[in-house]
């Protein structure tokens, strides 16, 4: 080997490779200093992370009530109404500004849920890039705000409220808040300070406008304000952002929208904060290891204060809290507020104002519910690495590189587990499914799963999913209509009646629970007489025909059907009670205490039939005014009764 020719090409190479070195340091210098190329980093690594979510649909649950169903954001005729009216429906949410967006892109785009997921992403950038100039108009640190708004941008725990466009609600919300602060800071540095005071209450009211948390911001800037040490009369700059709340309180209350779902007891109350608490812990977990991820997070409750969960929960927040007063001294305020800045944010889903569930049994821990909160922790993490890194400076343990790679090699790994979710959220059906596996009891979940399963025409599937949602909440209007149509849409129409008929009050889904009885009613009534040409004799079959006709109001054809079956089998109880109820109906009292009497001198075990003709042959005899027969008959019910 000739080592002097070597020589030559060696230098060459070392020069070349130090050239690329220098030219990327200095590179990578300036991009470090400039805003712009730093936003920029953020916003196409943010692009990259959730593109897949673009071209998601539209899915059950919100996305049908508030766009897809929604006529009010159909003409921007209705702006005026979308602000005097509950979010949802009912007297609980009041979000105008985000049904006000949802009315712009559907005069523009229609349903096309393509530009309603872009606006969401559009949106949850500008949140990134706001973060970005909050934290380093906070900390005047360029890497720390970079890394914390970088962070936003990617981390998986936002995968849901990005991913699902009724997560518009909080995005929107926190990017007003978020504004209304930097505006705010931005007043306190003095920078024209009555336009950016001013823009900081606009942001604000229009925050509350999209969704009711952002009531926290005049909280978090007293936090600011206390850890800050900026000085008594500071405080009073945040007496109009609580003014503005009471007004908002109050032209809330004049539209009647103002209703919470309280605890039934002070003892479940305190078990739901205890069960949320726990809740917490698990989010400070996903901060730093977000496995596990899923739509719809929910934690089951403690049932009691003597479970083990509970005493261990307790004991680590407890642990927790005792360290911060501990160190309390030694810790920057700026740590501080941060510190407290997920606290505050996190405090209108703690269960403390009211119950957030997703059904019997279960708290709502929604991972978008920690939008918002994040932010605080974020910047928690990124100076703690910080802080990390400068340690290990002096004392060169580790390279510089080392820690460089730990970084990207995180950040890389975030923006993947960010990617895997976001193409879940393309397919509603696989999102859900992933939400079952770690939640097979949440009922609202369960009972989408099945619409959506409806829409594949896959009914049989969809019966599985409906009945588990039914076992889980009975009470549930739209939960048994659901189950009741799957049942017609596969022919078990007895089945369908059955299971629509248990409903006493419908409410809202009153139109909706006739439209699908009468569809019902009208299939049986065909299968019905299909069963009569083919079985004649079949005693059953008439009667069934017969109370189809009658729950049609169709009484004088059920009376035949009646007839029928009493015909065919004298002893046929029901068949007589009816027909003796369908001729009292009609006037026809003579036929009715016929049939009556007919009926309670069969042989056997008096039952509740036994009890109700009674009752109703003493009504008929009231009105004929034969007393004899009214207390005879009457007498005879209650001793009926009596025995039961």
């Amino acid at each position: 080997m000739n080592i002097t020719r070597m020589a030559p090409r060696f230098i060459y190479t070392r020069f070349k490779s130090s050239v690329r070195i220098l030219i990327m340091h200095n590179l990578f210098s300036k991009i470090s200093k400039n805003n712009i190329a730093l936003v920029g980093i953020v916003l196409l690594l943010g692009c990259i992370t959730h593109a897949c979510m673009l071209s998601a649909p539209f899915k059950t649950l919100d996305d049908n009530v508030s766009i897809v169903n929604n006529p009010d954001i159909n003409s921007f005729e209705n702006i005026g109404k979308i602000f005097t009216v509950s979010f949802f429906g009912g007297k609980h949410y009041y979000r105008p500004m985000v049904a006000l967006g949802f009315m712009a892109e559907y005069h523009f785009f229609g349903l096309c849920p393509f530009f309603y997921n872009l606006t969401n992403l559009a949106l949850h950038l500008a949140v990134a890039v706001t973060v970005f100039f909050l934290i380093f108009t906070l900390l005047e640190d360029r890497a720390a705000a970079f890394f914390t708004s970088l962070l936003f941008a990617v981390h998986p725990l936002h995968w849901e409220a990005v991913s699902n466009i009724p997560g518009r609600a909080i995005i929107l919300s926190t990017f007003f808040v978020v504004n209304a602060f930097f505006f705010y800071c931005l007043a306190e540095e003095k920078r024209r300070f009555a336009l950016c005071y001013g823009l900081s209450l606009v942001f604000f009211a229009f925050g509350l406008l999209s969704k009711e948390s952002a009531a926290m911001l005049p909280v978090l800037l007293l936090s600011y304000t206390f850890f800050s040490e900026k000085g008594a009369k500071r405080y009073l700059r945040v007496i109009p952002f609580f003014l503005i709340i009471a007004v908002y309180i109050v032209f809330r209350r004049s539209l009647g929208v103002m209703e919470t779902y309280p605890w039934r007891s002070p003892q479940e109350h305190a078990l739901g904060l205890a069960t949320f608490l726990k809740a917490v812990l698990t989010y400070l977990r996903l901060f730093i290891w977000p496995a596990g991820l899923h739509f719809d997070r929910a934690q089951e409750m403690f049932l009691s204060f003597t479970d083990p969960g509970l005493a261990s929960t307790l004991i680590a927040v407890l642990a927790l809290g005792f360290v911060v007063v501990k160190f309390r001294k030694k810790v920057p305020g700026y740590i501080l507020f941060f510190a407290s800045w997920f606290a505050i944010e996190l405090f209108p889903v703690s269960q403390i104002v009211t119950t957030i569930g997703v059904g019997p049994g279960y708290i709502s821990t929604a991972e978008h519910f920690l939008y918002s909160p994040s932010i605080g922790i974020f910047i928690l993490i990124v100076l703690g690495v910080k802080k990390i890194v400068d340690l290990n400076r002096p004392s060169g343990l580790f390279p510089a590189n080392v820690f460089r790679i730990m970084i990207v090699a995180g950040l890389l790994s975030l923006m993947l587990v960010t990617i895997n979710l976001e193409i879940y959220s393309r397919s509603a059906l696989a999102m859900f499914t992933r939400t079952l596996e770690y939640n097979p009891n949440n009922a609202r979940i369960l009972f989408s799963t099945g619409i959506e399963l409806v829409d594949r025409k896959r009914y049989a599937q969809a019966e599985v999913y409906f009945r588990r949602a039914f076992e889980r909440e009975p009470m549930n209007v739209s939960y048994a209509i659901a189950l009741g149509r799957v049942f017609y849409d596969q022919g078990k129409v007895v089945e369908a009646v059955a299971v629509l008929e248990r409903v006493r009050e419908a409410g809202k889904w009153d139109d909706l629970l006739r439209e699908n009885l009468n569809a019902a009613y009208k299939n049986a009534v065909d299968q019905y007489q299909g069963l009569i040409l083919r079985e004649p004799a079949n005693a059953r079959a008439y009667y069934s025909l017969g109370t189809m006709y009658s729950r049609t109001g169709r009484v004088e054809e059920s009376v035949e059907q009646y007839k029928r079956a009493v015909a065919l089998k004298p002893d046929y109880k029901m068949a007589l009670f009816n027909l003796a109820s369908s001729y009292g109906l009609l006037g026809q009292e003579e036929r009715a205490i016929e049939y009556y009497q007919r009926m309670i001198a069969l042989s056997g075990v008096q039952d509740h039939l036994d009890f109700t003709a009674y009752r109703h042959l003493g009504e008929i005899y009231q009105r004929r005014g034969d007393v004899d027969q009214v207390k005879n008959y009457f007498e005879k019910a209650e001793a009926l009764k009596s025995k039961k």
